[in-house]
């Protein structure tokens, strides 16, 4: 099935579901295959966290490490992580050789955001 197709029967079949009800469906739905979450671990997302933890703790939740990040943000990613005993928790940071080759001095963020960004985010 194409796609779109699938996108538009799952957005039909669910037009009046909760938020509870889509997710335990795209957890467990052959024809959406395997998932997984990205999330920044902001405000946001502990709510998903939390749901994801409630129907299956090994869905893998995917976190970009930037390299830019406050510590407490990297504490706060560990403790939320044990706290919902996910099970696969996969940190992804840039390269070490883009890191050298692109940015010195690590001030790329303050004078060429999207060079930042597109190096950092990949």
């Amino acid at each position: 099935m194409p796609l779109k197709e699938l996108v538009d029967r799952r957005n039909l079949i669910h037009r009046k579901s909760d938020a509870r009800t889509v997710l335990a469906h795209a957890l467990s739905d052959p024809l959406i295959g395997k998932t997984a979450l990205v999330s920044s671990f902001g405000a946001e997302s502990i709510v998903l966290l939390h749901m994801i933890s409630l129907f299956d703790r090994s869905t893998p939740i995917i976190f970009l490490n930037t390299e830019i990040l406050f510590e407490q943000t990297l504490r706060y990613q560990r403790e939320v992580t044990d706290y919902l005993n996910l099970k696969d928790m996969r940190v992804v940071s840039p390269t070490r050789e883009s890191v050298i080759l692109h940015e010195v001095d690590s001030l790329l963020h303050q004078s060429f955001l999207n060079k930042c960004c597109n190096l950092r985010k990949r």
